[in-house]
């Protein structure tokens, strides 16, 4: 049976069978998922990492590294298209992409500890010589990642003609890929590490420890007192016993008090200590300024409750002082030297990857279409891609999803250090590394689910599955981060990893549809071209995505320098944004999925045509 007879036959069951020439060696799709490596670190590893260097330790405001993040991904949409623009015109006996995937993956590595070079605390820059300093080295280094990630997408999209072995290309890139997605993960808590610590002179971390329980038990307390206090004022009738219970209150007021003011003296003893250690002068003995007391008294219309009610908000603003001050003596690591030792390890990963995709991964396209064809005009890259209606139409999902998960980036992490863990950094970087296992784990089991799923009804309707799924997800994370049990974060991580590896995977694979739709439109094959204009609106959509990232988390009343102490209102909206905004992206995507049709019957034809026109590859 000739393999015309047989494509025939297959088609004529209703059952597709991938031809042997159309497979991808298991070799060449285990390479090129690796080069995931690069194409993730290049773009994601230095944005992953400015929150907790330069907000969490250097005190950068949100808002500000928000910017530096906008600004870095519109560089990067900038140099997208000009790299996919490049290499879809060059021509060497290496072929078209491998070249820049090799040269650009050890530039980038050399580059990366750069990121990290500027001086600590202390060092007397400013906020805005930080700013500079992260817009311009990051500018550089997602220059050089371009360079690199541009040839490496659309080298992915011409590894086969086939449709369902596309879906198995990039199955094997998408899992392969949770490997350096667990680099991501560890980054945040490899520069936590204690060998990275900054020693506190002459201070007992035991005994900082101890304050820390006795100012949160009395935090408590004065929480419980606010609330008695206000049932007491509030009721429509006096209770009969009020007197007594406003007198057990101020009472109780009394005593916390007089520990704050013990515990007060404690702080400032250590602060003495740390000043000294610095020859520097003895900080000012603590202060309450005027009582609560003294204030009533001025005011002679004050009644008793009133006046109690006043020393219970001075006593909650004291102790959120005393918190943030006793914060002050814990022994912090020095992330910024632990980001510097990481990009080195980063560094070297990321050459020997550029040599395995260089070496192993072969441009089948390369000798049998492209050499023959015109040149692609750098207009083409930018806007006759956008003419291309299944081109639109994918586009909108992935700039809609994108937008929805760069706003919200940083939040999941914050929310799992100031809400899960308290404040406490290096549990929350611990718990942040069990959920980049959970973000590895979990595709391993979603990818070839999805897979398998695509094969059945095909990449449109899986994708719809995977988007209802994914708002379900986002849904559960309002129960899933969780302080007492802090466990079911890790079920967060991995259901959102889930659906996410199943939107990418299918994503990767249908843009290979469309780079096949438009050869059959224009007589060009241009992959360079639609994953460097995809790139650029994504990345001008998640640049402003990334920009309001930062507004977004001061928005919730978010204070760096508060450490531990955020207040529960500004936890309670880290927590809604981060469920909320993910699901908007979601829908938007999905009323733009309906209008997609690049179906399985539809493939089958465009394929057929290509072959008659320029025979088969």
């Amino acid at each position: 049976m000739t393999e015309d007879t047989s494509k025939q036959d297959s088609s004529q069951s209703g059952k597709h069978e991938i031809a042997p020439e159309d497979k991808v060696p298991l070799k060449q799709k285990i390479a090129y998922g690796f080069g995931s490596t690069n194409e993730l670190w290049g773009n994601w590893l230095f944005p992953s990492m400015i929150w907790p260097v330069f907000n969490m330790y250097l005190l950068i405001s949100p808002s500000m590294v928000g910017l530096v993040v906008m600004v870095n991904r519109l560089v990067d949409a900038v140099s997208d298209p000009f790299f996919g623009w490049l290499s879809d015109n060059t021509r060497s006996k290496w072929g078209r992409r491998r070249p820049y995937i090799l040269g650009f993956a050890i530039l980038t590595a050399l580059f990366f500890p750069v990121l990290f070079l500027c001086p600590g605390l202390g060092s007397g820059w400013s906020e805005m010589s930080y700013v500079w300093y992260m817009i311009i080295t990051s500018g550089v280094l997602i220059t050089l990642a371009s360079g690199h990630n541009m040839p490496y997408a659309a080298l992915g999209s011409e590894l086969t003609p086939d449709y369902n072995e596309r879906t198995s290309v990039f199955s094997y890139k998408t899992i392969i890929q949770k490997l350096p997605e667990i680099g991501m993960f560890f980054a945040a808590m490899f520069i936590a590490l204690s060998i990275f610590n900054n020693t506190v002179p002459g201070i007992s971390q035991d005994d900082v420890a101890a304050l820390n329980d006795r100012i949160s038990g009395m935090r408590s307390e004065a929480n419980e007192l606010k609330k008695a206090n206000v049932e007491i004022e509030e009721a429509k009738a006096k209770p009969a016993d009020a007197d007594a219970k406003l007198n057990d209150i101020e009472a109780r007021v009394a005593k916390l008090e007089s520990s704050l003011n013990d515990v007060n003296v404690e702080i400032a003893g250590m602060e003495a200590k740390v000043t000294a250690a610095a020859n520097d002068e003895t900080p000012a003995p603590w202060n309450l300024g005027d009582t609560p007391e003294a204030a009533a008294k001025d005011d002679k219309a004050e009644s008793k409750k009133s006046a109690l009610t006043i020393r219970i908000e001075a006593l909650e603003t004291n102790l959120q002082a005393s918190s943030v001050r006793n914060e002050a003596m814990k022994e912090k690591p020095d992330m910024l030297q632990g980001a510097r030792v990481y990009a080195v390890f980063i560094g070297i990963i990321m050459i020997i990857v550029g040599i395995i995709v260089f070496t192993v991964v072969k441009e089948r396209y390369y000798h049998t279409v492209a050499v023959k064809q015109e040149r692609v005009k750098i207009s083409e890259t930018l806007f006759t891609a956008l003419t291309c209606k299944p081109f639109r139409v994918q586009l909108a999902m992935a700039v809609a999803i994108g937008i929805g998960m760069s706003m919200v980036g940083t939040l999941g992490y914050f929310t799992t250090v100031f809400f899960v863990c308290e404040g406490d950094w290096a549990l929350g970087a611990e718990w942040n590394f069990y959920m980049g296992l959970a973000n590895m784990s979990f595709p391993f089991v979603g990818v070839p689910f999805y897979a398998f799923i695509s094969k059945k009804i095909g990449k449109k309707k899986t994708m719809g599955m995977v988007m209802i799924m994914a708002t379900g997800m986002f849904l559960l994370t309002w129960v899933l981060y969780n302080p007492a049990i802090k466990w079911l974060q890790l079920f967060a991580a991995g259901g959102i990893a889930f659906t996410q590896a199943g939107f990418w995977m299918l994503y990767s694979s249908m843009m290979a549809d469309v780079v096949d739709w438009d050869e059959m439109e224009t007589g060009k094959r241009r992959e360079g071209a639609f994953n460097a204009c995809g790139s650029w609106m994504m990345k001008v959509g998640m640049a402003l995505g990334g920009g309001a990232a930062g507004l977004v988390l001061e928005s919730t009343g978010f204070d760096a320098n508060l450490g531990g102490a955020q207040s529960v209102e500004a936890l309670t909206q880290m927590r809604l944004w981060l469920m909320i905004i993910p699901i908007i992206g979601y829908i938007v995507a999905f009323a733009f999925l309906i209008r997609l049709n690049l179906t399985p019957k539809v493939m089958e034809g465009v394929r057929k045509k290509l072959e008659e026109i320029r025979g088969a590859v």
